[in-house]
Order: structure tokens, then C-alpha cells, then sequence
């Protein structure tokens, strides 16, 4: 890559160089964001020199850096590692996302990293002027998010904390875990008779996720009868964690969503079987629209049908989870297709009713 040729009359003297520093220090006054791509274009140099101009400034007033350019006019630690250019003031539709809405998952899915989502937000308020600043405060009242609420507990934080420190140093960790069909753990200081302790599994974190109101950790199971296996453990059922010794690293291409091809939300196979499943469901037509205007899954189509009712058809690897979604629709929705998932909704409704009766 030829170096960029300087522009006609630039000189590197001293008087020229302080000159420069009056016009760049402007610049930043003046709101200017990416100020190194700015130099390179005002004054035909590269990016090195331009480097080397940001630093002399600063170096020469901290004070008036801090005040100018750390604070109020786009620039963190002053300048980025990479090419020595001065992050670009954000617009204010970037601010909306990097604050209000970062802010309002600060208490909802993201509350289980509540410390570390904070920074984020106040970091971002950094690089806002002082009238971007009044303009958020008015959107952090007018847009608000209804997102599913976590239940957090201190041992799902610590969960969360010590699986991110495995994965980021390259560790699997040894959990003790405790089945969906064991009982809850008594509370001994109130007096209740502790149960024998879950047994301990030793497991490599491939993804941390958030799914039907709850964090999940999906990692691949190192030792016992079920070594090799991805499997999914939920965080509050975690009931003692730490770091192991042996290394893991998971996968760098790992894909959550392949992983989950032909789920319904987040079980990745019925059991015992691979097989993929063609659900038919015929909907009456005051559940039409909402059933039609909603992406339920991925291999969804649906079919108008005459009187104003819809045919819904997926492709999915198990019936568990879309049982109950058929369910929630009560008299509304019919499976067609196959016999056994309309075998498994006759069932349960029969034992529905018989609670009733």
C-alpha cells in the first residue's frame, strides 16, 4: 500500500505542528467525531502521524482531554488500539439502542449480569453531546420493553459467573445437578431434612442461552455413561458448581440455532429419535390472524380455508414442547395430522377434565 501523499505547503516544523494541534483541538471542541480520519484527510497524513498528533495532545493538557474528549466528545481512553482513530460520535438512533434498550434488558433477560450490563450503558452515555443526552432521557420514558421476567437467585448468578470464567479460560467445570423429576433441595436452616446430594457431572460449556423465562447452559457431558453428549442443563438446577482442571474449549463455529434445527423453541429432539415430524393444525377463525401474522417456527406455512379458518403446517423432531402450544388454544386449534399428537391432546384433555369433574 503506497503511503498517502501530502498535500501541497505541509510543513513539519514546530510552528507547524502547534498549528495543527490549535486546529485539531478545535475540531474536537467543535464535536468532530472520527478526529484521526479527519487529520489524515485536512492535512495528507497517515494514520501513524495522526496517532502521533492525538497522543501529543493529550499528553500536553489532560485536563482539557478529559473535559473534550473522554467525556462529551467521543472518545474512549483516547485512542482506539487498532488504527489510532477516535470512535465516531453516535447518532442518536445508536444511542436509543446502546442505552434505552441495553437499559431495560438490564432488568430482564440480561438482570442475571446486572453489574456488567450497567457499565456497558453508562459507557455508551459517554459518547453522547449533551442535547443526545436530554433527548434519551425523554425516550427512556416513552419506549418501554415488555420482555419475560427471569426469576434470579444467587445460585443462578453464581452459575452464570463461573460458567463465563470457564469459558473464558479455557476449563470445564464439575456441577452437581439436579433432574427436572428430584424434588427441590429443603431448606436445612429452617429445619427441613436435606436429600442426598445430586451426583456430580464434570461438563465442557459450549453456549450459555435464554429461553422460556430461564438461562440455560448447553454443554457436552465429559465423563460417565453419557460422555460425548450435548446436553442442556438449567442454571437453578445447578446446585453446586466450580471450576475443573482438565481444558475445553468449545467450538469457535458452534451455531445455536443448527443446533436446534427441527425444535419447536429449544428441545432439540424427541425422545430417543431423530424423526421429523409433519404437524398439521387446522385453527378456527377468530384465531386465524394471530396465528398467521406470528412466526411460531421455521418451517411453518400456513393455508387459508374456507369460512375464514387456517391450516398451519411445520416440520418439527418431537412432540413435547408443541403439545402444549396446541393445548394453550384450547377449543380453537385441532390437530389433523399425525394420529399420535392428537392422541397425545385427547389425553391430556380427557385427564383435564377429569380434574373438574
Amino acid at each position: 500500500m503506497s503511503p498517502r501523499k501530502r498535500k501541497p505547503g505541509a510543513r513539519s516544523t514546530q510552528k507547524a505542528m502547534m498549528d495543527r494541534h490549535k486546529e485539531i483541538r478545535l475540531a474536537i471542541e467543535m464535536g468532530q467525531g472520527d478526529v484521526g480520519t479527519w487529520i489524515q484527510e485536512k492535512f495528507g497524513f497517515g494514520p501513524r502521524t495522526a496517532r502521533r498528533d492525538l497522543a501529543a495532545i493529550k499528553k500536553a493538557d489532560p485536563a482539557w482531554w478529559r473535559k473534550h474528549a473522554s467525556e462529551s466528545r467521543g472518545v474512549i481512553n483516547g485512542i482506539s488500539s487498532n488504527d489510532g482513530h477516535m470512535p465516531a460520535r453516535p447518532e442518536l438512533e445508536e444511542a436509543i439502542a446502546g442505552v434505552v434498550v441495553l437499559e431495560k434488558l438490564t432488568g430482564g433477560l440480561l438482570s442475571i449480569a446486572r453489574r456488567q450490563t450497567t457499565r456497558v450503558v453508562r459507557q455508551t452515555e459517554r459518547l453522547l453531546s449533551q442535547a443526545d443526552e436530554a433527548r434519551v432521557k425523554v425516550l427512556r420514558r416513552f419506549i418501554q420493553l415488555r420482555h419475560q421476567p427471569s426469576r434470579i437467585t444467587e445460585r443462578q448468578t453464581l452459575a452464570f459467573a463461573t460458567i463465563v470464567q470457564a469459558h473464558l479460560d479455557g476449563l470445564a467445570v464439575d456441577i452437581a445437578y439436579a433432574r427436572h423429576d428430584e424434588p427441590p433441595v429443603p431448606d436445612t436452616a429452617a429445619g427441613g431434612k436435606a436429600r442426598k446430594a445430586s451426583p456430580r457431572r464434570r461438563v465442557g460449556p459450549v453456549c450459555l442461552f435464554h429461553a422460556k423465562r430461564s438461562w440455560y447452559l448447553l454443554a457436552k457431558v465429559l465423563d460417565g455413561k453419557s460422555a460425548g453428549e450435548l446436553r442442556q442443563f438449567k442454571l437453578d438446577r445447578i446446585e453446586r458448581i466450580q471450576l475443573a482442571s482438565a481444558p475445553f474449549r468449545a467450538p469457535h463455529d458452534f451455531d445455536l440455532d443448527a443446533h436446534l434445527e427441527g425444535a419447536w423453541e429449544m428441545f432439540h429432539r424427541g425422545p430417543g429419535s431423530n424423526e421429523q415430524i409433519r404437524v398439521v393444525v387446522e385453527f378456527d377463525p377468530l384465531f386465524a390472524r394471530t396465528i398467521s401474522e406470528t412466526l411460531w417456527h421455521a418451517t411453518q406455512q400456513t393455508e387459508s380455508l374456507p369460512g375464514g379458518g387456517l391450516r398451519f403446517t411445520a416440520t418439527v423432531n418431537g412432540f413435547d414442547e408443541i403439545l402444549w402450544w396446541v393445548l394453550q388454544m384450547g377449543s380453537h386449534a385441532r390437530v389433523v395430522a399425525p394420529a399420535e399428537l392428537r392422541e397425545l391432546v385427547a389425553r391430556e384433555l380427557d385427564a383435564t377434565r377429569r380434574m373438574y369433574a
